[in-house]
């Protein structure tokens, strides 16, 4: 299959774009790398798509409605047309070009509730907003959820419209109804159902795609992301969640963590400290008052107890001790205690102050380090370089970019292989991450020759964890 589109390689389509690297395709398509813009072209992609008699007219079509469509989390198409290359007549549509998709990170591991999150808000973003403009996107799936600098994006080259019928074979995340009805906005809803559930546990749901049974989804699925799937997943394309659904209930679920993350940081929960108040003030109640209330405690004939008789020691003479004579009836007053609706509070203490976890800063090891670690004395003497990302790149970023880079030292401390180890969503973070560890100096003679650096890449800062590896 590679070989029929690779001979196309250095061929030149509409007199300006040069088909460089074959990155991918089908028997039907095919994908290069290509540049575009004036005055100084950047790197694009460019698919060429064997002509055929029916659908390429509505397919031009539809790329050129796509190219004016203008959305943060949408490719961006720049041009399209007709081109015939060694004789044979081809659409072709060039388009942004991606550094990688989510098809890509699943085979290796799943995703956080934290990343699908990531995932979901610019995904439901974008198809609102095609939907709002009469478009669907009719093929959302992994390998169509991609990132572009470092900013998350869904395909747009495949666009159609509510009711269109796709002539060819429908994929595995088609929805039920695709036959009978073409595609449409529910039909999107089905596809990012499937998406996301494949995309937390590394499989699609097991549906056989006939009868009225419904995708059966693991309950390993975290919430609220278990209740999203089973609603974009009904048979009914009627009674699934719309779009508006889905983001309102991701944001009751971000309300959520982000309230039970405040109370883990404050340490003891609201509700512990008003207990604890109240015991408080029970004791210091007692304290303060118990012993003029026990005094005034009177036997049950009116009469008041008597005293305690004091023993006299050995060596003196047992002397009686007179009680004190009742006191005057009076009126008594009540003693100066709180109103009952408000308890008279503890002293005032200043609680401690939770434990101030600070984010990592450059070049501290983790103290949780497998045995061999470096110590502090000897990260302190790394000459560590930060990855340089650019203005725009960093302002994409939402919520952490990670990325794991493995350095392999020689003898005088210097890094002679840098290699990722987990790449995360990004392959341009991964890259600059690579660059900048390939310039780290370690200390000489101290036996490290393998450190992990554990790159955290944020809006306002990077931060990096540098860990031994080995001796």
């Amino acid at each position: 299959m590679a070989e029929v589109w690779k001979q196309f390689e250095g061929e030149v389509v509409d007199g300006k774009l040069l088909l460089q690297e074959y990155l991918g395709g089908d028997d039907s398509q095919g994908v290069f790398l290509t540049a575009f813009g004036e005055p100084e072209p950047r790197k694009a992609a460019i698919k060429l798509i064997r002509e055929e008699p029916q659908g390429s007219k509505r397919r031009l079509q539809h790329w050129k409605l796509a190219e004016k469509l203008d959305h943060p989390h949408l490719m961006r198409l720049f041009a399209s047309g007709r081109v015939e290359l060694r004789g044979e007549a081809m659409l072709y549509v060039v388009m942004e070009h991606a550094e990688e998709s989510l098809s890509e990170v699943i085979p290796h591991r799943a995703l956080t509730a934290a990343e699908a999150r990531e995932m979901l808000e610019p995904t439901l973003s974008a198809l609102a907003y095609l939907h709002s403009e009469g478009f669907v996107h009719g093929h959302l799936k992994p390998s169509n959820i991609l990132a572009v600098d470092g900013r998350l994006r869904i395909s747009s080259d495949r666009l159609c419209r509510t009711g269109d019928q796709d002539p060819g074979k429908p994929d595995a995340y088609a929805p039920p109804e695709i036959d009978l009805e073409g595609f449409s906005p529910p039909g999107d809803v089905w596809s990012l159902g499937m998406t996301l559930a494949e995309a937390l546990t590394q499989k699609r749901p097991a549906w056989e795609g006939t009868g009225p049974e419904e995708p059966v989804l693991p309950r390993t699925i975290p919430e609220p992301f278990l209740e999203m799937a089973k609603n974009c997943l009904k048979r009914n394309p009627r009674s699934r969640w719309r779009v508006a659904d889905i983001e309102k209930r991701l944001r009751q679920g971000a309300a959520v963590a982000a309230q039970a993350k405040r109370e883990e940081r404050q340490g003891t929960p609201k509700r512990l400290i008003f207990a604890l108040s109240a015991v408080l003030t029970v004791i210091l109640a007692l304290v303060l008052f118990g012993p003029k209330i026990f005094n005034r405690v009177e036997s049950s004939d009116g009469v008041p107890p008597e005293p305690p008789v004091t023993q006299p020691k050995p060596e003196q003479k047992a002397v009686a001790v007179r009680p004190e004579p009742p006191p005057a009836p009076v009126e008594e007053k009540a003693p100066a205690t709180p109103p009952a609706t408000e308890p008279a509070a503890p002293p005032v203490t200043k609680p401690a102050a939770p434990p101030v976890v600070p984010a990592p800063v450059a070049v501290k090891p983790q103290e949780s380090a497998p045995a061999g670690a470096g110590s502090a004395s000897s990260s302190e003497r790394i000459q560590k370089v930060m990855p340089e990302i650019s203005s725009k790149a960093r302002g994409s970023i939402q919520g952490r970019v990670r990325v794991t880079v493995r350095v392999k030292l020689d003898a005088s401390g210097r890094v002679v292989e840098a290699k990722v180890q987990s790449a995360g969503p990004s392959r341009y973070f991964a890259d600059a991450a690579v660059q900048a560890a390939r310039k780290w100096k370690f200390p000489a003679g101290d036996g490290s020759r393998a450190w992990d650096l554990q790159f955290v890449f944020q809006r306002a800062e990077t931060n990096v964890t540098p860990v031994r590896v080995g001796g």
